[in-house]
């Protein structure tokens, strides 16, 4: 059986491949602006992080910003409030505090998170396989 191959251009300009039956994903390092699908109306651009490169262990402080992270193999711990979180690439472990917005694209992807910015579950948005968002047993 032939194996399908699809690229996907992002709202930002990047792109990102994925093999159908494969399941694997490339991600341009060179990603400028939101990866996909698009900002939070209203939201300050200054106070986005963007976060790029696979094998990493990183904390940082949520301070109320929304992250862009796009990797692979990542470990990253924000504590405190995250506005939200866009996640690209594959077999991260993200561990958040609170956030309001949990967007992931990609496979074999594990978000724990403690608790959504309004007391309710964060809203979730998930492309790919395997992956997984949970809420943080206290």
């Amino acid at each position: 059986m032939e194996q399908l191959d699809r690229v996907i251009r992002l709202k930002s300009g990047a792109f990102y491949e994925k093999q159908i039956g494969l399941v694997s994903f490339n991600v341009n390092s060179s990603c400028v602006g939101p990866l996909f699908f698009g900002q939070i109306a209203g939201a300050d651009p200054a106070a986005k992080v963007e976060i790029a490169g696979s094998d990493q262990k990183l904390n940082y402080p949520g301070e109320g910003r929304h992250f862009e992270i796009a990797g692979n193999n990542d470990e990253i711990k924000i504590t405190g409030e995250c506005s939200k979180i866009e996640i690209l690439g594959h077999d991260n472990k993200i561990t958040l505090d609170a956030v309001g917005i949990i967007q992931l694209v990609g496979h074999n992807n594990l978000v724990t998170y403690h608790q959504g910015l309004t007391g309710q579950k964060p809203k979730i948005e998930t492309m790919g396989e395997n992956n997984k968002v949970i809420a943080a047993k206290e």
